[in-house]
């Protein structure tokens, strides 16, 4: 029902930033701590159950991530999570092994229906290099990621007046 579909995604705001969640020592398959997350079958086969991504948005500060995310949860075949940076594959960028649950990063998703796409933004996993991009394949089996970018003379200039604009509130 496409008027259900915009009704949830009418709770989406595209400034609903949150802290990161805490990551928990036991990973995404509990028990110890895994290597990165674990046995990458056990994680697809988990992942399969759950409703996860199917399209992520990455990309340097100042490009646009934030417009992208609100533009597209406006449309009715798209679900976007919760918040916009659920910054789940964050922890592997900043040397951390360790995933919180896949359920935890499934619940953004939870209000999400029939709609064709679910879409994530965390514009940090631009930086995450290799390890993030292989645990996000491993994890999200044929997500398509939005990488955002910019000029980087343009984008020094925003990020100067933005903070300019910080420091004079």
């Amino acid at each position: 029902d496409r008027r259900s579909a915009a009704a949830r995604r009418s709770t989406v705001s595209p400034v609903a930033f949150r802290p990161r969640p805490a990551l928990t020592p036991t990973g995404i398959l509990g028990g110890s701590a895994p290597d990165r997350i674990g046995d990458a079958s056990s994680v697809t086969d988990i992942a399969a159950n759950l409703a996860l991504p199917t399209v992520v948005i990455v990309g340097v500060g100042k490009a646009g991530t934030t417009s992208l995310f609100w533009y597209l949860s406006q449309h009715p075949d798209i679900c976007a999570s919760d918040v916009k940076e659920i910054r789940y594959f964050t922890a592997l960028s900043e040397g951390d092994r360790a995933l919180a649950p896949i359920e935890e990063y499934a619940a953004h998703f939870d209000r999400c229906g029939a709609e064709l796409h679910r879409l994530e933004a965390s514009p940090q996993y631009f930086h995450g290099g290799a390890a993030v991009a292989s645990t996000m394949r491993e994890t999200l089996p044929g997500v398509k990621v939005l990488v955002l970018v910019r000029d980087p003379v343009e984008r020094l200039w925003s990020t100067f007046r933005f903070m300019r604009s910080r420091l004079a509130d």
